[in-house]
């Protein structure tokens, strides 16, 4: 299987770049963009089966609105930093809420959580 990365800030994308390098995870493919942009999207032609989301807090809600109609049933979408940053994420609460979605906060050894649910 193959694995995307998309990264907006460069300096995460040098990184993650180092990394996959590092690592020989040849099997993921790395993308300096914004998921939001609709030119990014347009090239998504196999749905996605597992997303894992780590970005602006306060975009969580309109990176699962946009990410949700690419996924395939049963797909597995988890958030990161939700209860660090539960305070920023006003608009992910109310989106889950509002379509209606049941998930799971799976709590870490650090003090943080992940968010967990299934398309």
């Amino acid at each position: 299987r193959t694995g995307y990365l998309y990264e907006i800030s460069y300096p995460s994308y040098h990184r993650a770049r180092w990394r996959r390098t590092q690592q020989q995870c040849w099997n993921l493919q790395l993308y300096h963009a914004d998921v939001l942009n609709p030119e990014v999207q347009i090239h998504w032609n196999k749905p996605f089966d597992f997303v894992f989301i780590d970005g602006m807090k306060s975009q969580y809600a309109e990176y699962i609105h946009t990410i949700r109609p690419f996924c395939s049933s049963g797909a597995t979408i988890v958030a990161d930093d939700v209860r660090v940053y539960e305070n920023k994420m006003d608009a992910l609460w109310i989106y889950l809420k509002d379509h209606h979605i049941s998930y799971n906060i799976v709590d870490l050894s650090d003090g943080d959580g992940v968010l967990v649910f299934t398309v």
